[in-house]
């Protein structure tokens, strides 16, 4: 019996003693000129996937780290991207301090416009695209654009114009439609 629990115990020790610890790495990040703490930036351990951001006051936080020589970086918008010098984690929390420099790029500038074929809110119109398939498979139009149109139930076309191929629409008149033609 003493022979079993001192085996057992020496096994225990044996494990406990090839256990990894895991740490650590805590620190801040500031701006170099104005020392300003930056809030919200991204410290990752580089090439790696553990990370995390800095909170408010530019403080962080990787938990969970095993004993190992390291690099972190650093990024941020408007900030250039830091990768720091190795440092070695051995024993305990390792703080480290992060300074960044702010990038000076011009961003040019943005134009954002509408697109004249979209459906508006205030206005909903009936609009039907009609793809090649439908134009295909139409009986009796040999590919005739109008007489598909023309098929569809409230179409009408106008008698007596010759030929024209004006459409009346619910009982409207031909200038009250619109047609596109691949956008135009």
């Amino acid at each position: 019996m003493k022979k079993s629990l001192f085996f057992f115990l020496l096994c225990l020790l044996a494990f406990s003693a090839t256990a990894q610890q895991a740490y650590r790495i805590i620190g801040t990040v500031t701006e170099r000129n104005s020392r300003e703490r930056i809030p919200y930036v991204s410290v990752a351990v580089w090439n790696s996937s553990k990370g995390t951001q800095t909170d408010s006051l530019g403080r962080f936080s990787i938990t969970g780290v095993t004993p190992g020589i390291y690099r972190l970086q650093v990024s941020g918008l408007g900030y250039k991207t830091v990768i720091t010098p190795e440092f070695r984690l051995s024993s305990h929390d390792y703080t480290l301090d992060i300074e960044v420099e702010e990038n000076r790029i011009n961003l040019r500038e943005v134009s954002v416009t509408a697109s004249p074929f979209r459906r508006s809110v205030e206005s909903p119109i009936a609009m039907r695209v009609i793809g090649l398939q439908e134009i295909e498979k139409s009986p009796g139009v040999n590919r005739d654009i109008s007489k598909v149109v023309n098929s569809f139930p409230g179409v009408a076309s106008t008698v007596g114009s010759g030929y024209r191929n004006d459409l009346l629409v619910r009982g409207g008149g031909p200038s009250e439609n619109r047609f596109y033609l691949d956008g135009v």
